[in-house]
C-alpha cells in the first residue's frame, strides 16, 4: 500500500537523510560491517596475546611448589595440609569462604608469615621465606 505521492525528480534532497557515500551511486546499498567476533562489542579493544604456555619438557621443575603446607593459630588451623604447584606461565586463582586460609597461604608463599610444617620451593629450588622482600 503506497504511502503518498513519490517525491518529484527535482525535489531537493530531504536533510534528515544522509548524503550516498562518495564513491557510490545513488540507491547503491553501502556494503556491510565485518561480523563482529562472538564476544567482542562495538569499541571493544583486542584481547591481549595470551602468556605463554607452561614449559612442558619433562625435567622442567614448577616455578611455585607448596607440598605439606600447614599453619596454626591459637584456635584454628588455618591451613592443613596444602599442596599446590604452578608451572611457568599458568595463572591461578585461590578461592573459599571467609576464614578458609586463603590469605594465610599466600602470605607464606610471600614470606609474610612462615608455616608452621611444610615447603616452599621456587623454580626446583628450596627455601626459606623470611621476609616479602
Amino acid at each position: 500500500m503506497p504511502s503518498g505521492p513519490d517525491p518529484a525528480p527535482d525535489s531537493p534532497p530531504d536533510p534528515a537523510d544522509p548524503p550516498p557515500a562518495p564513491d557510490s551511486a545513488p540507491g547503491t546499498p553501502e556494503p556491510a560491517d565485518p561480523p563482529l567476533a562472538p564476544d567482542s562489542a562495538p569499541g571493544t579493544p583486542e584481547p591481549a596475546d595470551p602468556p605463554p604456555a607452561p614449559d612442558p619438557s619433562p625435567g622442567s621443575a614448577p616455578a611455585i611448589e607448596l607440598r605439606g603446607i600447614t599453619k596454626r593459630f591459637p584456635g584454628v588451623v588455618a591451613n592443613d595440609d596444602i599442596d599446590l604447584t604452578v608451572a611457568s606461565g599458568e595463572i591461578h586463582a585461590i578461592c573459599g569462604e571467609n576464614g578458609a586460609g586463603k590469605s594465610t597461604l599466600m602470605k607464606i608463599l610471600y614470606g609474610m608469615q612462615a608455616p608452621d610444617s611444610g615447603t616452599i620451593s621456587l623454580r626446583g629450588r628450596r627455601v626459606e621465606l623470611g621476609s616479602p622482600a
